[in-house]
């Protein structure tokens, strides 16, 4: 069973109790107000299945729930209830399906409520944090930030539930206004959390399209040069080698292609049931697409992981002469390289190509332009031209 059809078989109840769990256990290390850990651990979610949902094609994508939230404060009980919200669940591949879009959630190292990233001293130790998907978290910190709210209301048909059915359609990053840190009631005094929910892949190659589902994301620009250091608690989880060459460096990561890597849902975190020092079980899937890779440094292994996932599929593909075993589909072609000077430049990097082989990397490729479109109302309204132009617009129309 792979670590997405996991998914398939739990329920947000669950995810919240454990979620729960963790934040009791690390509370000691939280800027959090004293009163907060009786609240949180008061906390309960009820759960009610309604149905499931499935796409025009049958597939199943989530399921229709009805949950309630409730926690005590000042001896009495704050709740709030909603009917028919939507909890969507990955397929086999770990690709989300709602609105007829496919999208993924890239799993985030979340470290609780801890204020420290600018520390020297903290590193990237995957032991003493939560590795769950955004799409999840970001429920489950919208969870915890009512336990803050301002406003209470003691109504079964209070709104707020409500907005997780958001998360459900949200492209992009969620910046999340959590709780107080103090009493001063003030915008400095809140915390802010920004968790990545879905995006949409650009389905470039298979290689890209099998690794987005397995990026892992820790959600912070501003961090110590220690905490982007490689840990020994990434053994066997995360890839050592596939990160990006910019900011996000030991940041943005990825999980090992291993048939042993699990999901731990009590631990919200990953396993490994076997310590084997081999490229299957230390590698991600894009890091053993390079081959010869005992004779390459990190280097060039993490350029060469990158620069496969960005490869366009080419028309006349051909199987390579050299394989790693990881190959799925076959997308460039076997060339025949010369290294020499030409007409006497030798400080410029460029290819001369015959024809047959120009014709050989021939891709299809479809564009998309978009345009800005501004409209403005003068004194007399909107003249003709505009008004004709918003109609088509709303009906769909593209120029």
């Amino acid at each position: 069973m792979s670590i997405f059809e996991q998914f398939m078989k739990i329920n947000i109840k669950d995810l919240y109790s454990n979620y729960k769990n963790f934040l009791i256990e690390n509370f000691k290390d939280t800027n959090l107000p004293d009163n907060y850990l009786e609240k949180l651990k008061s906390s309960i979610l009820n759960y009610n299945f309604i149905d499931n949902l499935y796409n025009d094609s049958g597939d199943f994508i989530g399921e229709l729930c009805d949950l309630e939230f409730s926690y005590e404060e000042d001896n009495k009980k704050i709740f709030y209830e909603a009917k028919e919200i939507l909890i969507l669940y990955p397929d086999d591949k770990g690709y989300f399906h709602n609105l007829n879009r496919k999208m993924y959630s890239p799993w985030v190292i979340f470290d609780g409520f801890d204020f420290k990233s600018g520390d020297n001293k903290k590193v990237m130790d995957i032991n003493k944090k939560i590795i769950l998907q955004g799409y999840y978290l970001a429920i489950l910190n919208y969870l915890i930030g009512l336990l803050n709210e301002e406003n209470k209301i003691n109504k079964k048909d209070n709104y707020k539930l409500y907005k997780i059915n958001k998360f459900s359609e949200k492209i992009g990053v969620s910046v999340q206004k959590l709780f107080l840190k103090g009493e001063q009631k003030s915008e400095k005094s809140y915390i802010w959390k920004k968790t990545p929910v879905f995006f949409i892949p650009n389905d470039l190659n298979y290689i890209e399209n099998y690794t987005n589902p397995r990026k892992v994301i820790y959600p912070s620009d501003k961090v110590s040069r220690s905490l982007r250091m490689q840990h020994d608690s990434q053994k066997y989880i995360l890839d050592y080698l596939e990160t990006p060459e910019s900011e996000k460096i030991g940041l943005t990561l990825s999980l090992v292609d291993s048939k042993y890597l699990k999901y731990d849902f009590k631990k919200l975190n990953f396993i490994n049931s076997k310590k084997d020092d081999s490229a299957k079980n230390l590698l991600s899937f894009a890091s053993y697409q390079v081959p010869f890779i005992l004779h390459s440094d990190a280097v060039r292994i993490l350029m060469g992981a990158k620069n496969l996932k960005q490869s366009l599929k080419v028309i006349k593909a051909e199987l390579p002469y050299i394989s790693t075993g990881k190959e799925l589909e076959s997308i460039g072609v076997n060339a025949l390289v010369a290294y020499g000077l030409f007409e006497g430049f030798n400080f410029e990097d460029g290819i001369v190509v015959s024809k047959s082989f120009a014709d050989k990397m021939k891709v299809f490729a479809n564009e998309i332009k978009k345009y800005d479109i501004y409209f403005k109302d003068d004194k007399l309204g909107m003249n003709d031209f505009e008004k004709s132009y918003e109609e088509k617009i709303i009906n769909g129309h593209i120029f």
